[in-house]
């Protein structure tokens, strides 16, 4: 009895090194299988047997099952251990009696029996974390020695074989009890908040999020994987058996589009979920949300794509929040509408409202439309709409009497995300925000230019969100040249090539130190600082790699909260048709363009096996595991939180971005209808017509926008066009010019709203022309520069050569000077144009990268 009484403590595995927790209840290691995770190592009699015998059962579940009915589980439970990786004994507890007394050992042959002699005998257990063995040898014999390991046989018999390479050896500890990081799931308390660098509870408990994403719904299947395979039921306990609190479902805005046609979900991608056949894609994805809840798990929704594709690249079209198919608008609606549809679930989270934006071509074009945080740079931009009982209608655009407005050229995320954001908590104010840098890879420009709600307190809602994987550095390098200015062009190149590029591991060697440097310069400062939290929404490998170590000593270290991508099995199941001419071709995985796939596409990155019920790759599982933490914090380490802001829903409307950028082409073509506007005149067009039916009476300046649009889309504004305005006209337009200063009105809005339509249009027009000049002479002047200072240091350098430097004059291959472009980053304002020039350039000749 005394020795049972003092093992109160059990022995976990955190990246490799034994520690002891101390608990208050008893806390214990279950074995459970890799082949079948859901089964564990028991000892159970069978009527008739003279012993009891070892076996596979149903593992005692997370939420208080005992398993299998006169089983009882094998734990490894001993107290007061410090040191190697040994186990000593494991013993056997029956569900509600602990502690038979009874241990594990080998008996003659490859059996294993349980007595009471093998508890204190001359016999030691191992597990190895590299391997997953569980292996025994005699007391006494050299760490190094052989010993034999416990296997599953085929048939599914336990018995001891000499040690191998063999996932019929593998075996994963899962705690119980208060060694569960699940332990107080349901102890949570809705809703949740942000509150410096954590996640907090309504009592201001840390909540930590330990999860995976689960997909398949926003791809061409429009359901998640595995549905096929196991009942949703399954999947989710397996989540939860496994340590995992929270799972990110991904879905396209397709979805939220189309769900009036209630369309049929292929049956055999139901076929383990026959209560689900004849249902919808969405009806399918609330029947997944509600039994990943039921599971007490917490579930995180993104809109990951628009089209039912896989993502990304930067030819897929969805690099935006829109495209040619689905609109800003739908977008925005299926935030909304998802957030209303969930609202009565407190377990549904938040929202992580787009995935991985970042630069876009449509397809069979080599026109880069750009994205950045922010885009109102180069000081006095000013938005410019045209207003009808104060009311804006239509608006124009950016404009600044001193240059260029990158919102004509580029996409705001700023802007979006901040209409994200209104839309999500008009949906249900209760609700986190999840919101990813641009490419899910850089905070720096967030810092430097933060979100303006209108509702300050509303920032509680906002969690920042970041993806890592051996390729994160190149988005790093990117996110420093627009904000700190473009080096050299062979720097641009390195950065872009294989932005996508999953086959690459190990891109960048680099110590552990320079891992967590370059992780703190991007991003991670939001902790360090204690600004806001960032939750890592998606990593993964599929290989023990130097980028995978250094991960998860990171994430150890700060606490990171982070979501695995992901645990499928596989990617695409038979049947479904994918357009593979908009992927990489390291993303086609040999799928023929148009055709059905044949059979189950492997997912390297996955967790589980095909089947959804055994485990892929265990050693993943069990670096996983390490990282693992308590999903909620002890109620006397609570945080005393400020009062809750409510959200004002009549005053934040969601009213979207405005006319969408013409692209990085449209800011070189200055000759064609595009340079002049053409762009910015399609989103007029179609914004205004619709406008003149909600005003009363005849608005003159809507009917002129209008007609305006359609003269830019005839390609009628030309620079002779241009220089056909009156004296007069051009006159009004100059005077309105002088009068404007930075802290004025804005020469444009001023003159839209003037008496005359005429005058309206001279200013207008001016404005337009004499942007696009200070454009032209910018860069006419930026390359006869540069080609002058080229020719000057070829002549230079041959002639030198020439004077005696070398006996031939044989000039080598000239390389660009950096001084030039460094010079140019140096100017804070040229730094995030330039830059998208290089990848406009870069991109627009060589394709996607």
């Amino acid at each position: 009895m005394c020795r049972r009484a003092c093992c109160m403590r059990t022995v976990l595995l955190a990246l490799g090194i034994v520690t002891s927790v101390a608990v208050a209840d008893r806390s214990t290691v279950l074995f459970a299988s890799s082949e079948t995770l859901l089964q564990c190592l028991a000892v159970r009699r069978t009527p008739g047997a003279q012993q009891a015998l070892l076996a596979l059962v149903d593992c005692p579940t997370a939420r208080g099952s005992s398993g299998h009915s006169g089983a009882y589980a094998v734990e490894w439970d001993r107290g007061g251990f410090e040191g190697a990786q040994e186990l000593a004994a494991l013993r056997v507890h029956a569900p509600r009696n602990r502690g038979l007394g009874v241990c594990l050992a080998p008996d003659k042959g490859d059996s294993v029996v349980a007595s009471e002699t093998a508890c204190t005998g001359g016999h030691l257990w191992r597990w190895e974390r590299d391997s997953q063995r569980l292996w025994v040898t005699e007391v006494g014999a050299p760490s190094n020695a052989s010993g034999l390991c416990l296997r599953r046989s085929a048939g599914g018999d336990l018995a001891l074989a000499e040690c191998e390479s063999h996932a019929s050896q593998r075996w994963l500890p899962l705690g119980r009890g208060a060694a569960d990081p699940n332990a107080r799931l349901e102890d949570i308390r809705f809703p949740l908040r942000a509150h410096g660098r954590r996640i907090v509870d309504a009592e201001g408990r840390i909540v930590r999020l330990r999860g995976v994403n689960w997909y398949g719904a926003h791809m061409e299947q429009t359901v998640n994987n595995g549905l096929d395979k196991q009942p949703i039921a399954h999947i989710a306990r397996l989540i939860r058996h496994l340590g995992f609190n929270h799972v990110r479902l991904n879905y396209a805005v397709a979805m939220w589009v189309d769900r009036h046609t209630h369309r049929p979900v292929k049956s055999s991608l139901l076929s383990a979920n026959p209560q689900l056949i004849g249902k919808s894609d969405i009806e399918v994805f609330d029947a997944v949300v509600q039994g990943l809840t039921a599971e007490g798990l917490l579930v995180v929704v993104n809109a990951h794509t628009s089209d039912h594709r896989w993502c990304c690249s930067f030819r897929d079209e969805n690099g935006l929040w829109y495209n040619d198919r689905y609109t800003e608008a739908d977008w925005l609606e299926s935030l909304q509408g998802l957030a209303d549809r969930y609202a009565h679930n407190p377990r549904v989270i938040g929202f992580d409202v787009r995935n991985e934006p970042r630069p876009t071509m449509p397809q069979g074009s080599s026109a880069l439309t750009a994205i950045w945080w922010d885009t109102q740079l180069w000081g006095n931009c000013t938005e410019v709409s045209v207003q009808s009982s104060g009311e804006p209608l239509v608006t124009v655009g950016s404009f600044s009497s001193k240059g260029i407005c990158l919102p004509q050229f580029f996409a705001d995320w700023r802007a979006a995300a901040t209409q994200a954001t209104y839309a999500v908590l008009r949906g249900d104010q209760n609700s986190l925000v999840f919101i990813e840098g641009v490419g899910a890879a850089e905070l720096v420009s967030s810092k430097l230019r933060p979100m303006a709600l209108s509702q300050s307190g509303l920032m509680n809602r906002i969690v920042w969100s970041i993806h890592d994987y051996t390729w994160a550095w190149r988005w790093f390098r990117l996110g420093d040249f627009m904000t700190n200015g473009v080096g050299s062009l062979e720097e641009v190149l390195k950065a872009l090539s294989g932005m996508y590029n999953s086959g690459d591991t190990d891109l960048k060697s680099q110590d552990y130190a320079s891992f967590r440097e370059e992780r703190v310069k991007a991003w991670a400062f939001m902790l360090t600082e204690d600004r806001a939290p960032v939750w890592v929404g998606e990593f993964g490998e599929m290989r023990r790699s130097e980028w995978w170590t250094s991960f998860l000593r990171w994430a150890g270290e700060v606490d990171l909260d982070w979501c695995y991508w992901a645990i499928d099995g596989y990617k695409y199941p038979p049947g479904v048709v994918v357009d593979t001419s908009i992927l990489l071709p390291d993303q086609a995985w040999g799928i023929p363009n148009g055709k059905p796939t044949t059979k189950h596409l492997d997912e390297p990155f996955g967790l589980f096996d095909m089947n959804y019920a055994g485990a892929k790759q265990t050693w993943k599982l069990a670096d996983l595991l390490s990282i693992q933490a308590p999903v909620l914090a002890p109620d006397n380490e609570s945080i005393k939180l400020p009062e809750d802001v409510v959200f004002k829903v009549e005053s934040q409307l969601v009213k979207g971005t405005g006319p969408h950028p013409v692209g990085i082409s449209g800011f070189f073509n200055f000759e064609t209808p595009t340079g002049c506007g053409e762009g910015l005149a399609r989103q007029l067009a179609s914004s205004a017509a619709p406008a003149t039916s909600k005003v009363a009476g005849n608005d003159s300046a809507v009917q002129y926008l209008v007609q305006l649009a359609h003269t830019h889309m005839e390609g009628s504004c030309s620079r002779g066009d241009l220089k056909g305005m009156s004296e007069s006209q051009r006159e009004r337009a100059r005077e309105i010019l002088r009068r404007s200063e930075p802290e004025g009105p804005n020469p444009v809005e001023e003159a839209l709203r003037s008496p005359t339509k005429k005058e309206a249009q001279a200013a207008f027009k001016l404005m337009l022309a004499e942007q696009m000049d200070n454009a032209r002479s910018f860069f006419t002047g930026f390359f006869v520069v540069l080609a002058l200072t080229i020719v000057l240091i070829v002549v230079l350098h041959c002639v030198g050569r020439q004077r005696g430097c070398c006996r031939r004059c044989r000039c080598r291959p000239w390389r660009p000077p950096v001084g030039l472009t460094a010079m140019m980053s140096k100017t804070r304002a040229f730094r995030p144009f330039l830059a998208a020039c290089y990848i406009g350039f870069l991109l627009g000749n060589n394709g996607a990268p």
